[in-house]
């Protein structure tokens, strides 16, 4: 994979949303100064190759998403609840994977500068033992204030 792909960061206030939800126990694509949890893999160490724990967080390289979401319902087969932070691109083909599989979805909403990009950002959530079912709610998250330190509102 592209190198300039890998080492993105999430802002903090999306990431505190989701671990408060989750607590998540391995950061499946990272490098040591973007990981949020203490168990990571790297790029050398590839996420799409490793098993997975039983709280994963993973924000992939948003060119390769589509992978990383056969990897997700791979691992939920297994029996590992996994939380993807990927673009919200409805026309992606693997995009209908993510209607048909992910048992929740989170849609964050804020400023280019909070979010640090351009396009719409998504969580989606895979749980253990996944079969045909569908996105069982989609939130949409407003957040507020800095990257490093803002709040969340979270809108059912």
């Amino acid at each position: 994979m592209n190198e300039s792909a890998w080492g993105i960061t999430v802002p903090k206030p999306i990431y505190e949303f989701l671990d408060g939800i989750h607590r998540f126990t391995l950061d499946a694509a990272a490098e040591p100064a973007n990981a949020r949890c203490p168990k990571f893999l790297t790029q050398a160490k590839d996420g799409l190759k490793e098993r997975w724990t039983s709280s994963t967080w993973c924000y992939p390289p948003e060119e390769y998403a589509g992978i990383w979401v056969d990897k997700a319902i791979k691992e939920a087969r297994l029996g590992v609840t996994s939380v993807l932070y990927i673009p919200y691109t409805p026309y992606e083909l693997h995009m209908w994977k993510v209607c048909r599989y992910a048992s929740k979805s989170w849609l964050f909403l804020g400023d280019r500068d909070t979010m640090r990009t351009h396009q719409p950002m998504m969580a989606v959530r895979f749980t253990g033992g996944i079969g045909v079912g569908g996105v069982g709610g989609v939130d949409f998250v407003q957040i507020n204030g800095s990257t490093e330190g803002g709040d969340y509102d979270d809108q059912e």
